[in-house]
């Protein structure tokens, strides 16, 4: 009889409770799907270069036309022109984003670099990317430099196609950058892209 009433109790418990603690599981479950569990989604993001050569922009994309994209408009603040050669994600093996070169930067001058090689970007998380940038000087016989860099920010879905065209391809026009189908990536620019401003 006790025992037949211990049963009982713990069946009429789970009955009364069961379906609360099936709730929290499943609120648990879709808070990490959409990572709000994850510290990192807290943390401020954060561009960290030089100020001779000084991230003025960037982007993180998930999803350019069905590749990951990393892209930095950056400022030649050198005192004179430079040209950029390289660009590498920095991991154990420092991964070759194979950029063709960025010839005669200006000082002041913007130029955009853009990176889809090797490049592992996830969604609802800040992705820490650490950069390593190979440059020289406009001088003859000028040996190369390089700058590292960081981005500590959170991936975004179509944001540099959508940015690219919000822009309308003025500042986009090197050949290393995924606009005016220079490249496999058409990012839909309108006909007439051949008018690039410099």
């Amino acid at each position: 009889m006790i025992k037949n009433k211990k049963s009982q109790i713990a069946m009429e418990f789970l009955m009364t409770y069961g379906w609360i603690i099936l709730i929290v599981i499943g609120v648990i479950a879709v808070l990490a799907n959409y990572g709000f569990l994850n510290p990192s989604r807290y943390l401020p993001e954060r561009v960290e270069f030089t100020e001779q050569l000084k991230c003025e922009e960037y982007f993180l994309d998930t999803n350019a036309d069905g590749e990951n994209l990393a892209a930095l408009i950056l400022r030649n603040n050198f005192g004179r022109p430079i040209t950029i050669h390289e660009l590498y994600i920095k991991t154990d093996t420092n991964k070759n984003c194979s950029i063709k070169p960025v010839e005669d930067i200006d000082v002041g001058k913007t130029a955009i670099i853009a990176c889809t090689k090797n490049l592992d970007l996830n969604k609802n998380v800040k992705n820490d990317i650490n950069f390593i940038i190979v440059f020289s000087r406009n001088v003859t016989g000028a040996p190369t430099h390089n700058v590292s860099g960081l981005i500590f920010a959170e991936a975004v879905e179509g944001e540099y196609c959508n940015q690219l065209n919000a822009i309308g391809g003025k500042i986009h026009c090197e050949d290393n950058v995924k606009n005016c189908r220079e490249t496999d990536i058409d990012c839909s620019i309108p006909a007439g892209c051949g008018d690039c401003g410099p």
